[in-house]
């Protein structure tokens, strides 16, 4: 993950204000069709969370396991 901005600054650099993470079973699955269907950029690891990036956006995508996979909905304004 890219390192904070300043001091007291909660976000890292490049990154919005709120960042979506979307936990389920298959997160390999889900980053490959997030990569094809959106063409982001990032891959799956299993160690640690994706990090994908869909234009100036990050989605964070992970394995269920140690949380509990949760249903999601990401919706993105026309270009």
């Amino acid at each position: 993950m890219p390192q904070s901005t300043g001091p007291g600054s909660f976000k890292p650099d490049g990154w919005h204000s709120v960042t979506p993470r979307i936990i389920v079973s298959d997160a390999a699955g889900l980053v490959e069709f997030i990569r094809q269907v959106f063409n982001a950029t990032g891959k799956y690891g299993p160690q640690a969370p994706a990090e994908l990036k869909i234009g100036d956006s990050i989605v964070m995508v992970s394995d269920a396991g140690v949380r509990e996979q949760m249903l999601s909905c990401l919706h993105g304004g026309a270009q």
